[in-house]
């Protein structure tokens, strides 16, 4: 027996359950899907039903499909990429003495391994039960992080732009002022040159004046 081929697995397992005298607790398990599912690239429907696990000297070991693969529907059609599997023990340690184990989990493309002693107990939360798409959920809030700083640097580089073009325009209106002064100082020398010309002028002429009539 296999599953629908193109359906990509991860490896999951149980076990190894001591008591403090390093008894080891044969297991009875079940796991199951959280819901039906319909590989669409072959039509075969997986059902929300208990499957049996074999006990291999206090371990169990199964493939479980990635949760997050594409591929996976529901029964209205609606993409599933956030699907759980549930797990069920009864740890039994001999002489009355057993323990009873569920876990919810889900393994992810590129997973390989998990291990479910390692996966807290008990019932997932209500957002798992209404099976609320998560991988999709946290794509939206990575792409909208990603949205953000994009938005943000852009906004820093307009910044910096803009920081940069009023130096520049700053430098050359600086400039300019400069220029102006210089041309102003310029024109003060060169109107002093004249005034000082025509003084000189005026002098030699009465001078010349004087002269011409016998002083």
């Amino acid at each position: 027996m296999a599953l629908p081929e193109g359906i990509t697995t991860a490896e999951v397992s149980f076990g190894g359950s001591l008591d403090v005298l390093g008894t080891v607790a044969s297991i009875t398990a079940t796991v199951s899907l959280d819901r039906n599912l319909v590989w669409t690239a072959t039509g075969d429907e997986l059902y929300l039903i208990d499957s049996n696990l074999t006990d291999n000297e206090g371990t169990v070991t199964f493939d479980f499909p990635h949760c997050d693969q594409e591929g996976f529907v529901d029964s209205s059609g609606a993409t599933v990429t956030a699907f759980s599997g549930v797990f069920k023990a009864i740890v039994d340690f001999g002489g009355d003495r057993t323990i009873t184990v569920v876990k919810y989990f889900q393994v992810f493309v590129g997973t390989d391994e998990l291990d479910l002693n390692l996966v807290p107990d008990g019932e997932p939360t209500v957002a798992v039960l209404a099976g609320v798409d998560y991988i999709t959920l946290l794509k939206n809030i990575q792409a909208i992080s990603n949205a953000a700083n994009t938005t943000i640097d852009q906004i820093s580089a307009d910044a910096t732009t803009a920081s940069n073009a009023a130096t520049s325009a700053t430098n050359s209106a600086t400039n300019a002022a400069n220029s102006a002064t210089t041309a102003t100082d310029a024109a003060t020398n060169a109107a002093n040159s004249v005034s000082t010309l025509v003084g000189s002028l005026m002098n030699n002429l009465q001078i010349e004046m004087l002269m011409s009539m016998g002083f």
